[in-house]
């Protein structure tokens, strides 16, 4: 493995290897080298976000933050939604009965903009409350599964 350090502007371009020999070599010469460099690439955000979202308390805070600072981007709650139901969706863990419900309140919040919501997390912060997403008991989750 090679490390690359630039020396000072006003002196020449250096390349320094691991073992802390310094060899004098030319911009040209460092540019072919990382252009031959293959770097590791990672993996993107979305993959990340669905993986992150198998944890319920997580998937709680994202809706919670979303709901309590997101006004000044109506369009976000939608999506984090969205993101929300693909995650359980990949997990096969969402009920049809819980797709419809998504679909019929996506539908709401598209047309209105999510005034309404926005309008009561700051009633409720005007009063001096907050709003607080948190995770059920594993045992309610369990009952209404069986339900459907």
């Amino acid at each position: 493995m090679i490390r690359i350090a630039i020396a000072r502007p006003s002196q020449s371009d250096k390349l320094v290897c691991k073992y802390g020999k310094i060899m004098e070599v030319q911009p040209r010469q460092i540019q072919n080298y990382l252009k031959t460099v293959k770097m590791p690439t990672s993996r993107s955000y979305h993959e990340f976000l669905m993986e992150t979202l198998a944890n319920r308390e997580e998937t709680a805070a994202y809706i919670e933050v979303t709901l309590t600072e997101g006004a000044d981007e109506p369009k976000l709650l939608p999506k984090v939604l969205r993101n929300v139901v693909e995650a359980y969706v990949k997990m096969n863990n969402l009920a049809e009965s819980t797709k419809l419900k998504h679909e019929y309140l996506d539908g709401i919040l598209t047309a209105s903009g999510c005034a309404e919501i926005y309008a009561f997390v700051e009633l409720l912060d005007a009063f001096g409350f907050r709003l607080a997403v948190t995770c059920k008991e594993d045992e309610s989750i369990a009952e209404e599964a069986t339900k459907e």
